[in-house]
This record gives C-alpha cells, structure tokens and sequence, in this order.
C-alpha cells in the first residue's frame, strides 16, 4: 500500500528533513524493507506578522512518500498504542486502519490472547484479510526466519512517528 503526504517547511530545513528520511532509508533496507521517498518541490517566500513587523520566509513543499512495509502479502497499515484512557491509533497517510480494529484493544486475532498489551499492529494482506496481531505473536503469525517481523515492526512505528513529527517539528 502506498503512501504519501505533503508538507509546507521552512526551506532551511530541506537539508535536515533529506538528512532523516535518508536514515530511515537505510534502516529499511536493514530490516528489508522498501524505504520512504522525499521529493523536494517548488520553494515559496511568505510574510509573517511578528510584533508588527512583516518578515519574510522561504517555505518548500517536500512530499513523503513510500510503501508500507509488506511481507508474504501482508502489509502493515497501523500501530495501535493501547493506554488506560483508550487506543490511539497511528496509521500513515493515506493509508486508514479497518474500523472493525479502531476498538479491539488488546485483543490478538493470532493467538486469540486479550492480554495485558502495550501495542499491536493491523495488518491487511493483499486479499483484503485484515488481523491485529500483538507484538509477541508477529514472528509466529508471520512465520519469517529469513526477516525479523518485528524489527519490521519497529521500523513502521519508527516511519509513522517521523511522518506524524514533520508537521509539528517542520513545519508551521
């Protein structure tokens, strides 16, 4: 499954964002998976008003894009962080969680467990199948000596925390 956002940066900030998702591009390619891509586009001045002076700032448009980490057919969609208040969930852009898990809580559609669980993961095969698999059961469900399921894993958490960031750290 594909996904792409784009973001509005401070132009001086292009060669920090390169810098992250080339990182996150060579972890990928660690754990074997596809990494994100970043197109950097047109850059635009625009005047803000700070305590009543106009000061002019350059913005580019950069675009996030990248495949969902996928294995055997199944491709990861979202992270469910299970706290005492509820479930947040965390999905990429453009890419939305089956609703029949937005309250599965800690719930393992694999081992059939509800267990005390900090985190599980929705992943919907290219049949269009779809589980919450915990944490613990990843390696087993997916059934991989060759690749580790759950650096996997890590890496699409590690993906869905730089892309939900951009905004709030890069962006205005």
């Amino acid at each position: 499954m594909e996904f792409a956002q784009t973001f509005s940066i401070p132009a001086e900030r292009v060669s920090g964002l390169r810098d992250r998702v080339t990182e996150s591009h060579k972890r990928a390619v660690k754990v074997g998976v596809e990494g994100m891509g970043l197109v950097v586009g047109q850059t635009e001045t625009r005047t803000h008003i700070i305590n009543g002076i106009e000061v002019p700032r350059k913005y580019t448009e950069v675009t996030i894009s990248g495949l969902t980490p996928k294995f055997e057919g199944w491709h990861f969609v979202a992270s469910l962080d299970i706290a005492d208040g509820g479930t947040i969930v965390r999905s990429l852009p453009g890419v939305e969680c089956p609703p029949q898990h937005l309250e599965s809580g800690n719930v393992c559609d694999y081992c059939k467990t509800d267990r005390n669980r900090s985190n599980t993961y929705v992943v919907v095969h290219d049949d269009g199948r779809s589980l919450n698999v915990g944490r613990n059961c990843l390696k087993d469900f997916m059934g991989s000596d060759r690749l580790n399921p759950e650096s996997i894993a890590n890496h699409f958490s590690q993906v869905l925390n730089f892309v939900g960031s951009i905004e709030s750290e890069w962006g205005d």
